[in-house]
């Protein structure tokens, strides 16, 4: 039987693979889009105060390995409440600091709201669907305006168990759409659309733990256009309370 850590390894060679494999043709005269490589780290404490309402806390850290050098770290605050069996409601503030190389700091707070549709939930595998909206607020450092950004994002995720006898390791997958309404943000990066698959693994009642495998299609400026290939590694640690 495979383990949780096989399924990491074999995550972590896969994406290793398909990006040398778009690097490796740089030797052909075609024109191909640049590949970036992503680290993301999540820290979550999920605090469940009553049945219908708990609330999230998320700690993270992101970074980019290539000459378009960046890192940022932010936290966000949400609230979900289970509605009925088939909707939830959910609503958050976020805060973000971006440390660039090319262009100055920023800071972003950004307010949201979701309702999240369940389509299917069972012992050994979910489907869920989220439609948010955000509202954004971006400061650079050293400037006194700000610039503002409306923006709709649509998402399906789940996951699933592939083994009945260990349920606690499971497949987290998700598939993400960015609608930018208005769009003044001057940001290195913008997102377009996002996939990913992982596998995680429920340690206790009070711990879980994953890795996932993400793609992206965004831009990789202001003014670039939206061709821009990211391969991001995420992990994640929840502390449920």
């Amino acid at each position: 039987m495979p383990t949780f850590k096989k399924y990491i390894l074999n995550l972590i060679l896969l994406l290793n693979f398909i990006s040398f494999s778009v690097d490796a043709q740089e030797k052909h005269p075609v024109k191909k889009d640049v590949v970036n490589q992503q680290l993301w780290m999540d820290l979550y404490f999920h605090l469940q105060t009553s049945d219908r309402f708990n609330w999230l806390f998320d700690f993270g850290y992101e970074t980019i390995f290539s000459d378009n050098y960046w890192n940022k770290i932010y936290h966000e605050t949400s609230v979900n409440y289970h509605l009925s069996k088939t909707f939830d409601l959910k609503g958050g503030v976020a805060f973000y600091y971006h440390f660039n190389k090319e262009i100055d700091n920023r800071f972003e707070l950004r307010p949201w709201q979701a309702v999240v549709v369940k389509f299917i939930k069972t012992d050994l595998y979910s489907l869920n669907f989220q439609l948010k909206t955000e509202q954004r607020l971006s400061w650079l450092t050293g400037v006194d305006a700000y610039n503002t950004d409306l923006r709709l994002r649509s998402k399906l995720f789940g996951s699933f168990t592939p083994f009945r006898n260990h349920r606690n390791v499971y497949l987290p997958f998700v598939a993400e759409y960015y609608y930018p309404i208005k769009d003044e943000i001057p940001e290195v990066f913008h997102n377009v659309s996002k996939i990913g698959i992982g596998v995680g693994k429920r340690f206790s009642d009070q711990l879980d733990g994953s890795f996932k495998a993400n793609w992206q299609y965004s831009r990789s400026g202001p003014n670039d256009e939206y061709r821009v290939s990211d391969f991001a590694y995420q992990f994640q640690i929840t502390r449920f309370f």
